[in-house]
């Protein structure tokens, strides 16, 4: 093997072959979290809002009322 010119091919295959496996790894872990690039923080937060505007909307009674914007309230700073 010694005497063979076929080990000077040896560095491009194996870089060729990194190349793929690190490809395939790169695949697996967009298959894995397809969602890393979607501001999804942003999507919840105007969902919430919507959501927190809508229940406003259903109290017709006092009580109600201030139930409501008590409970909004009490969740307002976990947002």
């Amino acid at each position: 093997f010694a005497n063979s010119w076929n080990h000077a091919m040896m560095v491009p295959a194996t870089a060729f072959i990194s190349v793929c496996l690190f490809g395939i790894e790169e695949l697996a872990t967009q298959l894995e979290e397809p969602f890393t690039i979607l501001p999804m923080q942003g999507f919840c937060d105007k969902i919430g809002m919507w959501c927190d505007e809508i229940v406003s909307w259903a109290a017709d009674y006092d009580e109600e009322k201030i139930t409501i914007q008590e409970n909004m309230e009490s969740m307002a700073p976990s947002r």
